[in-house]
């Protein structure tokens, strides 16, 4: 049952398997040319919340690992004038069962693209990571440090391979 809500929890957590199709280093030279990013995160659930996980502690999270890397993170107004006005999405789903959650994480680099076959304009995921796992219900709060941290370092890593500081 546990790997049913886990396989559950990767499909709801909107796994990317198009970026896959259109070949390797695609979604690393999607971050070419950004002057950094803007960052979002999702709402947490009341009952992580209550448990000890808050979307406070995860903003501050994203936010030290980009800075100590050397990225820019942009405020809103600065997103809005940058063309592709690009954000990092972070969202943690948790299910809370029997004695520990059940969680998928996402991060996902979000930006405004151009359909070539009718010039629209549409927000669209270019870079993400996504995983899912479980902890003990006292352990919540490790989700950021063993989940969301080393998918922020992995995003950092592809940014500056292609925007070297």
């Amino acid at each position: 049952m546990r790997y049913i809500v886990i396989a559950v929890l990767m499909v709801m957590s909107g796994l990317n398997v198009s970026m896959a199709q259109i070949g390797p280093g695609a979604e690393r030279e999607s971050l070419r040319g950004l002057p950094g990013v803007g960052v979002q995160i999702e709402e947490i659930s009341q009952t992580a919340q209550a448990d000890g996980l808050s979307k406070t502690a995860l903003q501050t999270a994203v936010e030290r690992v980009l800075r100590s890397n050397g990225i820019r993170i942009l405020t809103n107004e600065e997103r809005k004038q940058t063309t592709s006005a690009p954000y990092l999405y972070v969202n943690v789903d948790t299910f809370k069962r029997e004695g520990e959650y059940i969680f998928g994480i996402k991060v996902s680099l979000e930006q405004l693209v151009k359909l070539v076959h009718s010039s629209k304009d549409m927000i669209v995921s270019t870079w993400s990571i996504s995983s899912a796992g479980s902890v003990g219900i006292k352990d919540i709060g490790d989700i950021i440090p063993k989940g969301i941290e080393p998918k922020i370092k992995a995003f950092a890593k592809d940014f500056l391979a292609v925007n070297p500081r």
